[in-house]
């Protein structure tokens, strides 16, 4: 594994790993949404990540 996070800063939770342990997603739990992570969820088999994301991009611009 050539990238990860080294460390998670303060405030977020890690809310994923590789198998080698590597943590590959974090989350502010602060926050409604907010999440990082370390692959492209638009191009995987499982949308529910990006189509989450689209979902709540939508709920903000209609209530700002």
């Amino acid at each position: 594994h050539h990238q990860g996070f080294g460390r998670v800063g303060e405030g977020l939770r890690v809310a994923a790993h590789a198998e080698d342990g590597t943590i590959e997603a974090v989350e502010d739990p602060q926050r409604r949404f907010a999440l990082g992570v370390l692959w492209h969820p638009e191009a995987g088999e499982d949308a529910r990540l990006f189509d989450e994301l689209v979902r709540e991009a939508e709920e903000y611009r209609a209530h700002r």
